[in-house]
């Protein structure tokens, strides 16, 4: 598990690196994204976090929606809906997108099964960690894109992670 952290934080600290701090957090509040902006914001504490989805019902668990309202107050959370994000993206001047999507996603019946990498549908199982074009021109990484459920909840115990009460199963 330790070999997975480093391996995270240290794709995290590449990508910012690579586009001189112009990273943002892509947070859905589901569990793999909440590990992503932990990553994330314990190495850079002051990154953008920007939740691409009006919060509308049917489209986030109602659990969650509140989840993501009560993160906000801790710290600056954007909510966009996709008809804005571009625009905040160039206005921004954000260059690269950190993002949860993992390989073990490509079975989930409720999610699309594949992503945009380089123009082009690509199979979640077959993604690689680091995207260099994905949506409008921006770069991608998915620092736990090789982790599986079970280190994703190891994570968040170990890191005592706030999570969305949709998990409490």
């Amino acid at each position: 598990m330790k070999q997975l952290i480093n391996k995270a934080f240290e794709s995290v600290r590449k990508a910012y690196e690579t586009h001189n701090g112009q990273i943002f957090v892509g947070n859905s509040g589901g569990k793999d994204s909440c590990v992503v902006l932990h990553i994330t914001r314990k190495l850079f504490p002051n990154v953008i976090v920007i939740h691409n989805s009006k919060l509308e019902p049917g489209k986030t668990h109602p659990l969650t929606r509140n989840f993501l309202y009560e993160q906000s107050a801790e710290f600056p959370i954007m909510f966009l809906p996709s008809s804005k994000m571009e625009e905040v993206v160039k206005k921004e001047k954000l260059t690269c997108q950190v993002d949860g999507t993992r390989r073990a996603e490509f079975d989930r019946t409720e999610k699309s099964d594949d992503v945009i990498i380089n123009g082009k549908s690509v199979n979640r199982k077959d993604m690689p960690g680091y995207v260099h074009v994905g949506i409008f021109g921006l770069s991608a990484v998915y620092p736990i894109y090789d982790w599986t459920d079970k280190n994703v909840f190891e994570y968040i115990k170990e890191e005592s992670i706030k999570i969305s009460a949709e998990y409490d199963v």
